[in-house]
C-alpha cells in the first residue's frame, strides 16, 4: 500500500468518525457497547443536600461496571436496530447510565420473543420391542 493510499484511508475514516460525531449519533466499535460517562454519572448521583458519600460513588461505579460487562457478553447477539434504539433512549433522558441501557434492552428482548400457544408435546416412551418379549 502506497503513502498516498495510506493518507487517503486516515483521512476517509477521520471524516467518518466526525460526521458521526457531527450527526449526533454516537460511534461506538461494532461488538461492543457505547461509552457512558459513569464518573459523571455516579458523582453527580454521590452529591445530595447532606453532602458528597464517597460510598455512594463506589457503589454506582461498580453497578455500572457490572451493567457494562454484562452488556459485553451480550451485545453481539442484540438485533442492531434494537441497540441504537435503547443507546438513543438512554441518552435522551440525559444520564449515560449502563443499568437504564441493560433493563431497556432486556425489556425490548422480552417484548420481542413469542411464547407458544401451545406447549410442545413430547415425544411418547416406547419400550423396545427387545425388553418387552418373555424369556
Amino acid at each position: 500500500m502506497t503513502v498516498r493510499a495510506l493518507a487517503a484511508m486516515v483521512s476517509a475514516l477521520a471524516f467518518s468518525a466526525l460526521f458521526g460525531l457531527v450527526a449526533g449519533k454516537p460511534v461506538h466499535a461494532e461488538g461492543w457497547p457505547p461509552r457512558y460517562d459513569t464518573d459523571g454519572l455516579c458523582f453527580r448521583n454521590a452529591n445530595s443536600t447532606d453532602g458528597f458519600s464517597p460510598e455512594a460513588v463506589t457503589s454506582c461505579l461498580a453497578s455500572q461496571s457490572n451493567a457494562l460487562n454484562r452488556l459485553r457478553r451480550i451485545w453481539d447477539v442484540i438485533p442492531t436496530g434494537l441497540e441504537d434504539d435503547c443507546d438513543e433512549r438512554t441518552r435522551i433522558t440525559g444520564r449515560q447510565d449502563y443499568i437504564a441501557l441493560e433493563n431497556c434492552i432486556k425489556e425490548q428482548m422480552s417484548q420481542n420473543t413469542t411464547v407458544p400457544l401451545v406447549p410442545p408435546r413430547e415425544a411418547p416412551v416406547h419400550p423396545k420391542d427387545d425388553d418387552e418379549a418373555p424369556q
